[in-house]
């Protein structure tokens, strides 16, 4: 897993915002993509990916890598040039992570879950490639004109409406909303995550205590 963001302006705590995501999720490669070019590498540091941001024109994407697909190497971090704008992902898809273990036994170099689908989505577009293949977990797409596309299959992902910004997770000092899976193209409108409501049934553990229920989407006992 990983966490990512998408910047579209400086605001107060950015950077405290980018060290919290790395410390959640990440330690293994930092990236970030600007308009027209992308530096990552395994030694890249939130200190140094934030000073980029900083004197970047906007907007940039950020990514911070921790392995679950492929080997440790700058050349698997994020972002991933992509039908001409740059991608990154969070999450694991296991469909694309074998494609990537057997192209690497037929000698196509080390690939990653995330190296397949950028591929597929220069070969095939990412709509097409999203319907086709469905892969799990949150993809952001910057085109060549800077424009944000979202795949969202799992995973967790956060809008910010005052901030024009996303990200894997929240901060403390800005709105943020849950954002529901689906795809989000630069004009469609975002759509939040509600959570289902609690379905309460007696738990058979208790018998003989029917005053006992118990949620069945999430395993919480409540007493009645």
């Amino acid at each position: 897993m990983c966490r990512l963001a998408y910047i579209t302006e400086r605001f107060q705590g950015l950077e405290p915002w980018l060290e919290q995501m790395d410390k959640s999720c990440g330690g293994d490669g930092i990236g970030v993509a600007t308009q027209g070019r992308c530096r990552k590498g395994m030694h890249m540091t939130v200190r140094s990916s934030f000073a980029l941001i900083m004197r970047s024109a906007k907007p940039v994407l950020w990514h911070t890598r921790r392995v679950s697909s492929g080997k440790k190497a700058t050349s698997l971090c994020h972002p991933f040039p992509c039908a001409g704008g740059w991608m990154v992902h969070n999450g694991h898809w296991t469909e694309g992570h074998q494609t990537a273990e057997v192209l690497q036994d037929l000698g196509y170099g080390s690939l990653s879950d995330t190296a397949v689908f950028a591929q597929l989505i220069t070969k095939l577009g990412l709509r097409k490639a999203t319907e086709n293949y469905a892969p799990t977990g949150v993809w952001l797409w910057m085109d060549r004109k800077h424009r944000l596309s979202v795949y969202k299959n799992g995973g967790s992902l956060y809008y910010s409406p005052n901030l024009g910004a996303w990200g894997s997770e929240p901060d403390e000092d800005n709105t943020w909303i849950q954002v529901a899976n689906g795809f989000y193209g630069p004009r469609d409108r975002i759509v939040e995550k509600r959570e289902p409501a609690p379905v309460w049934i007696p738990d058979s553990r208790y018998t003989g205590h029917p005053e006992y229920y118990i949620d069945v989407s999430t395993g919480a006992i409540r007493l009645r």
